[in-house]
C-alpha cells in the first residue's frame, strides 16, 4: 500500500466553511475519500492548512500517477526524484504563470504532493 498526502495552503479565505469546501472540491477532482483536516494557518492572514490523506494499492507506474493526480489543481508542480525510493515529491508555488482547473481552486498559495511507501 501507499499513502498518498496533500498538504495544502489557502489565501484569502475568511472563513473555515470556504476552507471545507476547497478540500471537499479537491477531493472530488481527485477521486478520494473525504479524509482531510483544516486548521488556520497564521503565516498568512485569511489562510487555512488542509491536509488530505489518502491510501491506495502500489501502482507500477506511481511517479505518472502523482503528476496526473496534481494536474488536476494546478501547475505548474516542482518535481523532486528521490532515486532509494523510487517515488517523487511535488510543490506547487502560486506564480503569475500558474494555471488553476477549476475557478475555485485559485486560492492556492502552496501545495506538496507527497507519496509513502509501506
Amino acid at each position: 500500500m501507499q499513502k498518498l498526502r496533500l498538504t495544502l495552503i489557502t489565501e484569502n479565505q475568511k472563513s473555515f466553511e470556504k476552507a471545507t469546501r476547497a478540500a471537499e472540491l479537491i477531493c472530488e477532482t481527485l477521486g478520494w475519500q473525504k479524509g482531510y483536516e483544516i486548521s488556520k494557518y497564521e503565516k498568512f492572514e485569511s489562510s487555512y492548512r488542509i491536509v488530505i490523506k489518502e491510501q491506495v494499492q502500489n501502482e507500477e507506474n506511481s511517479i505518472a500517477r502523482s503528476i496526473e493526480l496534481t494536474d488536476r489543481i494546478c501547475s505548474p508542480w516542482l518535481v523532486t526524484f528521490h532515486r532509494e525510493e523510487n517515488n517523487v515529491s511535488l510543490i506547487f508555488n502560486k506564480s503569475n504563470y500558474s494555471r488553476f482547473l477549476r475557478n475555485e481552486f485559485n486560492v492556492l498559495k502552496w501545495a506538496e504532493f507527497e507519496i509513502e511507501n509501506e
